[in-house]
């Protein structure tokens, strides 16, 4: 019996792996620059079935993109940078077919020959390259209707270099913050980036010294972490766009226990650029004391400028702390997500990309894209100067002696008062909402007040009743 044969093969989205011992270590796949580099992995790369739901999202945006795109222009360039096992490849391969080109890289010798033997497992011809060779395959025979695959044992960004891309996908081990510029710089215009995170200590505040020295940005831990963070990597990835004059528009950001990916379109020209990081970068006034956020006032950075009202509450100095540079515009374009759902749930359930725990994420990710645009037939949105960021949950307004009202309830009472609300994927014990903290709880108040004297009326009702009957 081969030591092929011996290795355990599990099925993805239609796509079979071959897995090697301790798959799903990363440790010797993340040094590998040679073939003992990657023993730990036993000769094989890194799998992490748990990440299917990632995988799943980065396919569905990659066909969405396709959908958008008009057929005469040809198939799409599209790059997996850190391809591993190369389950994310096939998978983008088998499903578009000659819609799409794909070049499959790797650092580790012994990832390359897993991935080319996963290859192979699939039915799907191979090509390894040269850096300087992806053009010119890419415009050869790579976008027929032969599944085939280009594969490349290089790094990541000496082969972007080479060749312009209209997708690129990054999930590295650790920060990403290496590799984005030289994605973005040889990106197409209107070409999506997708970057997949999972140095998520650093990005939810854990580790604020290297969240400054990988983004640049000041950050702490705090009650939105998960959403402070996607917005720490959209700041950085805009910034890193600036530098190459493109702008970046997000599509979505998916926050997961394992990993944040968020997924932008890039727009060229200088002036996009400039206005791009106007209007949607800045630094972020937080509250410690009540957790209310809101862009911070231009040149200044102390005092009340949260807009809470809480001035020097907290402990040990003021109550505002100035966090970021953090992205403060949109994080979804709804029309792309709905595109992504229709890709992501599949005609039948065997067609489907997402396992059956996941769809709830995605319910909850097409609400929260449509939160800007919800109102009620009597009353308009009321909107702020700036986009509803964050989420607020009902545990941290700290009411004591009130019966919280349910997160359903909660929604529909913001939008009977003429703010924009909805669940939210980030925690979901929260509400998205154009409602600040304060007004929240005030709403909660009347609301727990009116239900009060609702039930008081109601019981003394009943109990006139019952006397006169007797």
């Amino acid at each position: 019996m081969s030591a092929n044969d011996s290795k355990k093969i599990i099925t993805e989205a239609g796509v079979r792996i071959r897995l090697a011992t301790n798959y799903d270590s990363p440790s010797g796949h993340a040094r590998g620059a040679d073939d003992e580099a990657g023993a730990g992995n036993g000769g094989g790369a890194f799998f992490n079935p748990k990440m299917r739901c990632n995988r799943a999202f980065v396919c569905a945006s990659l066909a969405a993109l396709v959908e958008s795109r008009d057929p005469v222009s040809g198939p799409i360039d599209c790059l997996d940078g850190f391809s591993a096992s190369g389950a994310m490849a096939l998978q983008w391969k088998t499903r578009l077919v000659s819609k799409i080109r794909v070049l499959a890289v790797d650092r580790c010798p012994s990832a390359m020959s897993a991935l080319e033997a996963n290859c192979e497992l699939n039915g799907v011809h191979w090509r390894r390259v040269r850096p300087h060779e992806v053009a010119e395959q890419f415009s050869t025979d790579c976008g027929s209707g032969k599944l085939k695959i280009l594969t490349a044992l290089e790094q990541v960004n000496s082969v972007m270099e080479t060749c312009p891309f209209d997708f690129i996908h990054l999930d590295p081990f650790g920060s990403p913050a290496g590799n984005i510029e030289s994605a973005l710089r040889h990106l197409r215009n209107g070409g999506l980036l997708s970057v997949t995170c999972t140095d998520l200590a650093s990005l939810l505040g854990q580790q604020p010294r290297v969240a400054m020295r990988n983004y640049g940005a000041v950050l702490m831990r705090v009650r939105c972490a998960p959403e402070l963070g996607a917005r720490t990597l959209l700041a950085f990835v805009a910034a890193c766009a600036a530098r190459c004059n493109k702008a970046i528009r997000p599509v979505y950001c998916l926050s997961a226990p394992r990993f944040l990916l968020a997924c932008v379109r890039v727009e060229r020209g200088a002036r996009r650029a400039d206005d791009c990081l106007a209007r949607s970068v800045g630094r972020l006034a937080h509250c410690r004391v009540c957790q209310q956020q809101r862009p911070a006032t231009s040149g200044s950075i102390g005092g009340d400028n949260a807009g809470c009202g809480c001035g020097d509450d907290a402990e040990g100095g003021g109550a505002v702390a100035v966090l970021g540079p953090v992205w403060l515009g949109d994080l979804f374009e709804s029309d792309f997500i709905n595109r992504m759902a229709r890709h992501l749930l599949g005609s039948a359930e065997s067609d489907s990309l997402l396992a059956s725990e996941d769809k709830i994420l995605l319910k909850m990710l097409l609400e929260e894209s449509q939160c800007l645009s919800r109102s009620t037939d009597s009353l308009e949105v009321s909107m702020p100067p700036f986009q509803p960021m964050f989420y607020i949950s009902p545990k941290w307004l700290r009411l004591s002696g009130v019966d919280l009202p349910r997160l359903e309830q909660l929604i529909e009472i913001l939008r009977s008062s003429g703010h924009a609300a909805s669940r939210t994927h980030f925690d979901l014990t929260a509400v998205r909402t154009s409602a600040s903290i304060q007004a929240c709880r005030d709403l909660i108040l009347q609301h727990s007040t009116a239900a009060i004297l609702n039930h008081n009326n109601t019981t003394d009702a009943a109990s006139l009743t019952s006397s006169m009957d007797s």
